[in-house]
């Protein structure tokens, strides 16, 4: 997807692959919540709301990030201490990628996948960006580097 660009070229998606493709977080601190939640919605990004302000004041993840298509922006409307805003990092080393996904979402953390196709059968996590027992801020995204097994006869 990085090098096509320089080679002139477009990526080719089938529809499953378009179905699944990551997103890119827009900018939606500063945004009143009402307009944030439907540029959202637009997107067909899940959020969930922080606080009872009328304004975003913060959002996570951060402008520009992707995450997969089924995750979550944080979207918050007062200003929090960090301590309440963090979150563990669950360990997913040999998880699927749904097991994967719904460990994560439960955690508050989103994800991108890395290594294969999201959908191919039999992969697992071989390597997560952060180390299981850690704490980022609710809405971090996990890249999850996924490898499938060899088969010998």
């Amino acid at each position: 997807n990085e090098l096509l660009p320089y080679l002139g070229m477009s990526p080719e998606y089938n529809e499953e692959e378009l179905k699944n493709l990551d997103v890119k977080v827009p900018l939606l601190t500063g945004a009143s919540i009402d307009d944030a939640i439907k540029t959202l919605d637009e997107l067909g990004i899940r959020h969930e709301e922080k606080g009872n302000g009328i304004e975003v004041v913060e959002q996570s993840p951060q402008t520009g990030k992707a995450i997969a298509k089924d995750g979550c922006v944080y979207l918050y409307t007062e200003k929090l201490s960090e301590s309440e805003k963090m979150v563990e990092v669950p360990y997913v080393i040999n998880c699927s990628l749904e097991l994967s996904n719904e460990i994560l979402s439960q955690s508050g953390l989103n994800y991108v996948a890395k290594g294969v196709m999201n959908a191919q059968d039999g992969a697992y996590v071989k390597k997560q960006s952060y180390e299981g027992g850690t704490y980022v801020p609710m809405g971090t995204v996990i890249e999850l580097e996924f490898e499938t097994e060899a088969f010998t006869d």
